[in-house]
């Protein structure tokens, strides 16, 4: 039986957000099926478009960071 995916498990698939044996399936119905495998280059198109964004935080926001973390929650009722 043809497992049908959506845009979703396309999308987990390109992000590599998936279990090793659903990227397997993903990538067998992607060559048996055309407009999956359009579906997917459609969106790859899109992803490969997205600029790559690299975060580097500051030292003293990291440490603000790490020290909120070590607080105590509040707990309110």
């Amino acid at each position: 039986m043809e497992q049908p995916y959506s845009q979703e498990h396309l999308v987990q698939f390109i992000y590599k957000e998936i279990p090793v044996l659903e990227t397997f399936e993903i990538e067998d119905a992607l060559e048996n099926n055309v407009v999956l495998a359009n579906q997917c280059a459609t969106l790859m198109s899109a992803f490969n478009k997205l600029p790559e964004i690299e975060l580097n935080p500051s030292h003293r926001s990291i440490q603000r960071i790490l020290d909120h973390s070590r607080k105590p929650a509040k707990v309110s009722c």
